[in-house]
């Protein structure tokens, strides 16, 4: 597995920093010869905002494609795929997107109780 990450958050410049403090993750990585299509590769983006004290907000992106038995590609088709680009709407699916998006809010008022929820 290969991943690159900042490894302390950081504010965005101009108005982006409205965002908060944030964080960022790429990964790529072999599934290995025990997945289902063997040696496919898993690869994605992840990323958290902090606009307020008490708000945490972040997203995921993870692209499984190739492995023993599916479609050939390039490395023009996995940027593609991973910006859910596609030439037309009848072209053939190359990988499984999962696209995730989270939100963490502490509520002060109640003991600094924390409400999380998260959906693929």
């Amino acid at each position: 597995m290969a991943k690159i990450s900042n490894d302390s958050p950081f504010i965005h410049p101009w108005i982006f920093k409205y965002l908060g403090p944030s964080k960022y993750t790429f990964f790529v990585t072999d599934l290995g010869a025990a997945y289902v299509l063997k040696n496919a590769y898993l690869y994605g983006f992840a990323g958290s905002f902090k606009p307020a004290s008490f708000l945490e907000i972040g997203f995921k992106h993870q692209v499984t494609v190739g492995g023993k038995g599916a479609t050939d590609f390039s490395f023009g088709d996995l940027v593609n795929e991973f910006f859910l680009y596609r030439k037309d709407l009848y072209s053939q699916n190359l990988a499984d997107h999962r696209i995730g998006i989270n939100v963490r809010a502490q509520i002060p008022q109640l003991h600094h109780a924390v409400i999380y929820g998260e959906g693929v």
